[in-house]
């Protein structure tokens, strides 16, 4: 088998799943310490189209809905996510809305 990277294993992933299905990646749980933290980079990787969309736009209402996700589970989420620099979220534009700006590089540099 070849010896791929891990982002290059997870494209490969997107390419040929034509679900709707949330993915779970365990590396997002370890990186962040936490399996909601890790779950939601995980859907902000696949709702950016594995990193090539930027920013995305998202409510916490859609994110609850995605996830099954509590309000609270989806504030400490994404508070964690922000403590380790790995997101920046801003709200822009009339009518407000959330834009998420992810520092993948970030976060593949300490992948891999």
């Amino acid at each position: 088998m070849e010896n791929k990277s891990f982002i290059e294993f997870f494209n490969e992933l997107a390419k040929e799943d034509k679900s709707n299905d949330i993915w779970y990646i365990p590396e997002f749980a370890r990186l962040t310490g936490s399996a909601k933290s890790g779950l939601l980079i995980s859907y902000f990787y696949q709702k950016s189209n594995c990193g090539k969309i930027h920013p995305i736009r998202l409510t916490n209402k859609q994110i609850e809905k995605d996830l099954n996700f509590s309000r609270g589970e989806v504030i400490f989420a994404k508070k964690k996510i922000k403590e380790l620099d790995f997101v920046e979220i801003k709200r822009e534009g009339h009518p407000s809305a959330t834009w998420y700006y992810i520092n993948w590089s970030k976060i593949i540099t300490i992948k891999e």
